[in-house]
């Protein structure tokens, strides 16, 4: 992908990186939307992965902003 970019798309990817650094991360609408679309994911491959390779049960409690910061 990163060397089919154009000029302009490098350039944006820049100053969206520059944002974002200083910032500290992306926008809270942004981390939320990944949040609820990955979160779970995530979790139940995490404990997937402690079970198989220490037969460790782990529970995972998550919470986090929904895109409209509630």
């Amino acid at each position: 992908v990163v060397k089919n970019l154009t000029e302009e798309e490098w350039d944006e990817a820049r100053n969206t990186a520059a944002k974002w650094n200083l910032d500290r991360g992306p926008l809270n609408e942004v981390k939320a939307r990944n949040a609820a679309r990955y979160g779970q994911k995530v979790f139940r491959e995490f404990a997937q992965e402690m079970w198989q390779a220490c037969g460790m049960q782990v529970i995972i409690m998550a919470g986090w902003k929904q895109e409209d910061c509630n």
